[in-house]
């Protein structure tokens, strides 16, 4: 088992085009380039882009894990990574809540002023 899981993590980072020990920020910033130059919105003439791309981000997750230790899922549900749950419900776009009654309503001031 571990020896596939050696012989998968060296694959990720020969994929990402990467020595074995490179520092979390260089794998980042390797895999931003690469997911900017593979992504298939931008490659729309090439049907391989998809699949090179997500076997670029399965790579980068392998190696993520690898870094951040096994139990996270990266990319996954409750990652860790992007907001944390609820994050957009507190009115973000939604209908405003009840005026605050600690604060006098300001009246509208008209455009002429």
């Amino acid at each position: 088992m571990f020896e596939e899981r050696y012989a998968a993590l060296k694959d990720s980072y020969e994929q990402l085009g990467l020595k074995e020990g490179a520092s979390i920020d260089t794998v980042k910033a390797t895999y931003r380039s690469l997911a900017l130059k593979l992504h298939p919105d931008k490659n729309l003439a090439n049907p391989s882009s998809t699949p090179q791309f997500q076997a670029l981000s399965e790579a980068y997750e392998r190696v993520m894990e690898h870094f951040l230790g096994s139990e996270i899922n990266v990319g996954g549900k409750g990652s860790g990574f992007g907001p944390p749950n609820g994050f957009y419900s507190f009115g973000v776009g939604g209908k405003r809540g009840p005026a605050r009654p600690d604060r006098p309503k300001q009246p509208a001031q008209s455009a002429g002023r």
